[in-house]
């Protein structure tokens, strides 16, 4: 909604690189991806 907001008033946006294990936690399925990681259930790619 954001990203929306700031290209419809021209505001830049632009991608950044940042780290895959780097969650925010906030759904029940994200503390399913976190424990996972943790577990060491997901690879890294």
């Amino acid at each position: 909604m954001l990203v929306r907001l700031l290209v419809e008033t021209n505001k830049p946006v632009r991608l950044v690189k940042g780290e895959l294990y780097n969650i925010k936690v906030t759904t029940p399925y994200d503390l399913k991806v976190a424990n996972a990681i943790i577990r060491g259930g997901i690879a890294d790619d």
